[in-house]
């Protein structure tokens, strides 16, 4: 991907889409060098409400070619929220604190999806 947008970048390929058709066999030639699995995994260090030094470290796996759905957690959960009642803002505002990490977690259900939220 890095080489593709070095080369749109360049001026050397203006579209893609008309390289469709190999980039497709390549991309099926080296599917058994690659998995159906990704991961992500995120640390936060900050200061707490008292001015504690504190860490958390997230973890999530995506298996069986579930991670596509990754990012849609988020659109999912406000949307569950919406309807049961639960989300109380309304208008256009900052994503902060509107979704718990409980929440995107619900929303893995059926997916090969985990999570997991650990003092760092």
């Amino acid at each position: 991907m890095n080489l593709m947008a070095a080369l749109a970048q360049a001026g050397l390929v203006r579209d893609w889409s008309r390289h469709a058709r190999w980039l497709k066999a390549v991309s099926e030639w080296l599917l058994p060098y690659g998995s159906d699995a990704g991961a992500m995994h995120v640390r936060v260090e900050g200061r707490d409400g008292g001015h504690q030094a504190r860490a958390r470290a997230w973890h999530l796996v995506a298996a069986r070619g579930d991670g596509p759905y990754v990012p849609t957690l988020a659109a999912a959960a406000l949307v569950r929220r919406f309807l049961e009642g639960t989300l109380r803002q309304r208008g256009a505002r900052p994503c902060i604190g509107l979704l718990t990490l409980a929440d995107f977690a619900r929303e893995t259900e059926g997916l090969a999806i985990t999570m997991q939220d650990t003092p760092a």
